[in-house]
This record gives structure tokens, sequence and C-alpha cells, in this order.
């Protein structure tokens, strides 16, 4: 029973240790984003597709905050993809400062620039 007990123990004490290594405090930021690709004529691109992301201060500024993020072969359903992108203290910084200032996100698909978001 007292190793039964221990490996329960031993588990929690994992799940917290990563729990803490991806908290607020931690060094690392995810930052989730979905959308949907579509071509010209509005239909729906199949996948798997190689994504970029950056992104803006205005719609229509030419300087990226922060890298670019390239992803290849993500998955679409129905032209939808699902992206979590990981920042750094600084990354995160770059891109959105304080938290006070607008950021627009922009990607970029099959060589098509999407119209940029506010998020």
């Amino acid at each position: 029973m007292m190793n039964h007990l221990s490996r329960i123990f031993l588990y929690f004490l994992w799940v917290a240790a990563f729990a803490l290594a991806r908290s607020p405090g931690a060094s690392a930021y995810d930052f989730s984003y979905a959308g949907r690709l579509v071509d010209d004529a509005g239909a729906p691109i199949k996948g798997p597709v190689a994504v970029s992301v950056r992104f803006f201060e205005t719609q229509t500024s030419s300087e990226p905050l922060g890298n670019v993020f390239k992803r290849d072969n993500v998955d679409l359903i129905d032209g939808i993809f699902q992206l979590t992108l990981i920042f750094d203290a600084e990354q995160q910084t770059a891109i959105f400062g304080d938290g006070t200032r607008s950021v627009f996100i922009e990607v970029e698909a099959n060589r098509k620039i999407y119209p940029r978001q506010s998020i």
C-alpha cells in the first residue's frame, strides 16, 4: 500500500513540477491562433501547408514586430488550422510590448498573404 501511495505522490510531484515550468513566471509564453485558409474563389485550401506568421503594430506597417514564425506541414481541416507559437520573454516583449498597443497578425500560406487581423 505504501508503495502505491509513493507512486501517486511522485506522479503529482512530477505534474506540479511540469506546471511550474510552464507557469506565467517562466520564460516561455504559449500563443494559440486559429484561422481558415481559402483560395481566391473562397474554397478551403487542402493541407498540409507551410505557414508563416508575422506580427505588426498596424494594418499597414511594413516592419514586423519580433520574429517571423514558420511552420511546415500544418494540417488543415476544411481550410482551418490551429497553431501554438512559443515566445521567449524577448519575443513576447518585442511583439506585445507592455500590452497596451494594438497588434495585428498576418498569415502567409501557399504564396498568399491573408489580410491582417487585430488580436
